[in-house]
């Protein structure tokens, strides 16, 4: 009998320990990864941390981000201000939490848009070709004949200085790059024999572009995506420290290093300095994020470490 109760209870710690050991053995590639890449991995933590943020602003914020007042006007950073207050009394560290809801908002939809629309241009037109190829191309050409900022300043200002206007602005800058890239990739892989035998079986054009060509080209576009990320909320920051992003009242960084925020900057040096790091903090997590992710799905650098 305890021959049998030591072997019954063997069996249940076997039972036990598997689970676990397969928990384990499925973080460990990310564990892995997260060793090998350092920097990556610094970066998507900060870059959680801002989308927590951006998620819990209504309770990380200290006080209304639009409300002014004359005690805390160029108030020194201190508990009650932690970054200080503006010329207008607003608590900016408020006003950081606010605007990276937007920043983040912002950058987001935008480079799914602009990412989507390029990937589309540039996988029909590396797959077809011909005058296909060069009427789409020259499309892009037009765009890409504009710097892009001065392209984002046109269409915002043609368009109007809203959130939906501002996202379209930037989803447009940064659609031709991705179309020419993702046309280079499609070139190559269109070559390759699966796509000849999906034509043999009788696939439509859609189907293979769909089932064939775009899975084998979503590596280029997700590393554009993620570097992209940062140079859109820059976009979305240079727009508002013009006076062409989201308008007052909305929180905005762009807009906090804009204004009036110049004529104080020996007075109270933290209305620039706090909006300043937000802004420099993010753009350098997203494109150090961009950088590991292209280490990690090209293989001609995964074998570097």
């Amino acid at each position: 009998m305890a021959r049998g109760n030591g072997n019954e209870l063997s069996e249940s710690v076997i039972t036990i320990e598997a689970p676990l050991r397969a928990r384990r053995l499925k973080w460990r590639p990310l564990l892995q990864t997260a060793k090998r890449k350092p920097v990556g991995t610094v970066s998507a933590a900060a870059i959680l941390v801002l989308i927590l943020v951006a998620i819990f602003a209504d309770f990380l914020a200290l006080h209304d981000p639009t409300s002014t007042g004359p005690e805390g006007a160029l108030a020194p950073p201190s508990l009650r201000y932690p970054m200080g207050g503006d010329h207008l009394g607003r608590d900016i560290y408020s006003n950081i939490v606010y605007g990276a809801r937007l920043s983040l908002a912002i950058g987001i939809v935008s480079v799914a848009l602009g990412k989507t629309v390029g990937s589309t241009l540039g996988i029909v037109s590396g797959y077809f070709g011909g005058k296909v190829d060069f009427t789409l191309q020259r499309f892009v050409d037009a765009f890409m004949a504009f710097p892009t900022l001065i392209l984002a300043i046109a269409i915002v200002a043609f368009l109007g200085n809203n959130p939906i206007n501002v996202t379209i602005a930037i989803a447009i800058t940064t659609m031709p790059s991705t179309s020419r890239v993702v046309r280079g990739a499609v070139l190559s892989v269109k070559e390759n024999a699966y796509v000849d035998a999906a034509r043999a079986i009788g696939s439509s054009n859609l189907r293979i572009m769909a089932y064939h060509v775009l899975p084998n080209v979503m590596a280029p576009i997700i590393v554009l995506a993620s570097i992209a990320l940062g140079g859109a909320i820059l976009a979305e920051a240079s727009l508002a420290f013009l006076g062409l992003g989201v308008p007052p009242p909305t929180p905005s960084w762009g807009r906090m290093l804009g204004g009036q925020a110049i004529n104080y900057m020996v007075a109270a040096p933290w209305m620039l300095i706090f909006p300043g790091l937000a802004i420099t903090t993010v753009v350098l997590a997203f494109n150090l994020l961009g950088d590991t992710v292209r280490d990690i799905l090209d293989p001609r650098l995964r074998g570097g470490g």
